[in-house]
């Protein structure tokens, strides 16, 4: 399935969008760096009983930053979205960085989010921003100038599948070692995790926006909050072994939304959306398609 994005004009301001598939609608939001590219394989799978929508967050892509600078202007900038494609309701499916943002969505447009996904996510009230990310963000001239020599040497080997995968895996433990190497589909995946990556990181701007966002949240000692209210039919899933997100932020989320589900997946890292693919796709196919039933991991 051949995917093209847009620049849909909104309220809000434009927003890059892939939209693809029939059925009921779901956002798929990026990771940071990232854009609507970084979870192309899996709209492509869920696009085949869903209308998947991916899109790039604010400051990624061509999605102007104006559009949507604070996690809760970008979750206005959703709704603005789907008021332009005259979509009534939505589930949203938040990875890593793009937690925040789609916990916001969820909690302040609860009459137009059918569901709330959350998969590996950063969680800003738990998770600690690493020495090396706070370094980054102090010194981007300096750590930029490192980050486009290795990107550099990364393109020499673009062309190599193999050795994108050898990239890939790179931070992978043995388990998903393991899963790859008996999962063709999901090393297909992680090639093309690669090579979204070696494209994204050339301008590292919108992800020093996204360190500062939570920086400034934990400075300020905020908190996420729930309103009272209805809730919205939730499930966290998250790896075990995840080194990037602790697990504590998805235990966080699960006792913030009521009556949400934590799925966890024993030996799963931060990338285990491509390392598990065979057990997690159908779960979340599953949620989306019956957003009011109960989890379980298959």
């Amino acid at each position: 399935m051949l995917v093209e994005p847009e620049l849909v004009a909104t309220a809000a301001g434009p927003v890059e969008v892939a939209d693809l598939g029939a059925g009921p609608a779901v956002l798929i939001v990026h990771g940071m760096p990232g854009d609507w590219s970084q979870a192309a394989p899996l709209g492509r799978e869920l696009a085949r009983t869903h209308r998947v929508l991916l899109i790039s967050r604010p400051g990624y892509g061509r999605t102007p930053l104006a559009t949507g600078p604070t996690w809760d202007t970008t979750a206005a900038a959703y709704t603005a979205l789907l008021d332009a494609l005259d979509i009534e309701r939505a589930a949203i499916v938040g990875i890593s960085g793009g937690g925040p943002s789609s916990f916001t969505f969820a909690a302040q447009q609860r009459d137009r989010c059918a569901g709330l996904v959350l998969c590996c996510a950063v969680h800003p009230d738990v998770r600690q921003v690493p020495l090396a990310m706070r370094v980054f963000n102090a010194l981007p001239g300096v750590v930029g100038a490192l980050t486009r020599l290795a990107r550099s040497r990364q393109l020499r080997a673009a062309g190599e599948p193999g050795a994108l995968v050898a990239r890939a895996l790179e931070e992978a433990n043995e388990v998903e070692r393991a899963r790859v190497e008996a999962d063709p589909v999901a090393r297909e995946w992680l090639v093309d995790f690669a090579r979204h990556n070696l494209r994204v990181s050339a301008d590292m701007r919108p992800f020093r926006h996204d360190l500062r966002q939570i920086v400034a949240h934990q400075r300020a000692r905020a908190a996420l909050v729930w309103p009272d209210g209805p809730a919205v039919p939730t499930l966290v899933l998250h790896g075990s072994v995840d080194p990037v997100v602790d697990l504590a932020s998805a235990q966080a989320y699960r006792d913030l939304v009521p009556g949400a589900e934590l799925v966890v997946y024993e030996g799963g890292g931060h990338g285990f959306l491509l390392t598990f693919r065979s057990e997690t796709t159908p779960v979340l196919r599953r949620f989306l398609s019956q957003p009011h039933d109960g989890i379980t991991a298959l």
